[in-house]
């Protein structure tokens, strides 16, 4: 019984994850492809930057330096950083310095692929509400034309027949949260997508 189930062929469901899968990680590879040498260098260093060892291996290394210096002092000798310790603290500000540099070049890529994906979920969420909208508006279309369906007017259809004009939500949300920041600009005069009612030619 067990190996006939695992036979079974994919469902239409498992075959839609499955492609879904492939895109993003196709999106993934083309990303990583694009990576210049020296980016991909930082993004070996940022690896290591940011595993708990090397927090504790710093930590570690100051106490090290610490107590070496202070040990050499008490058995009068004279350390090489003595208090305050000033080449210890130079080169903890080149590491921090350093690090800095390492993680706001990573977050600036990250950025741009997070701003891409956002792009493509807003294209994505519009086309569904479009599909929707088609949808709705075929399906007012066949209650009106079949003759066993009772024909009436329902204004919520009428209403979701139309899809959404997103700078009409942007400028909602931002008269709604009094910040004039965010009220988007005035449309691009230039023929883009037809966000109006859809039985208009």
């Amino acid at each position: 019984m067990r190996h006939r189930e695992a036979s079974k062929p994919p469902s239409a469901a498992t075959k839609l994850i499955e492609g879904n899968v492939d895109a993003i990680a196709a999106l993934m590879t083309e990303e990583a492809r694009t990576l210049t040498r020296h980016q991909r260098a930082v993004e070996r260093m940022l690896s290591v930057l940011t595993v708990p060892a090397f927090l504790y291996g710093v930590a570690v290394a100051i106490a090290l330096w610490i107590g070496a210096n202070v040990g050499l002092e008490l058995e009068g000798h004279a350390p090489w950083d003595p208090p305050p310790f000033a080449w210890m603290q130079m080169a903890v500000g080149l590491l921090a310095l350093f690090m800095t540099s390492v993680v706001v070049i990573t977050q600036s890529r990250q950025g741009r692929i997070a701003e891409r994906n956002a792009h493509l979920d807003l294209q994505v969420n519009l086309l569904t509400d479009q599909k929707a909208a088609k949808i709705i508006e075929l399906l007012e279309e066949m209650r009106r034309d079949l003759p066993n369906l009772r024909d009436r007017v329902d204004p919520q259809a009428q209403e979701l027949q139309v899809a959404v004009d997103p700078t009409l939500v942007a400028a909602a949300i931002a008269e709604r949260l009094g910040d004039p920041e965010l009220v988007p600009p005035p449309p691009d005069p230039t023929p883009g997508p037809d966000f109006a009612d859809p039985n208009r030619p």
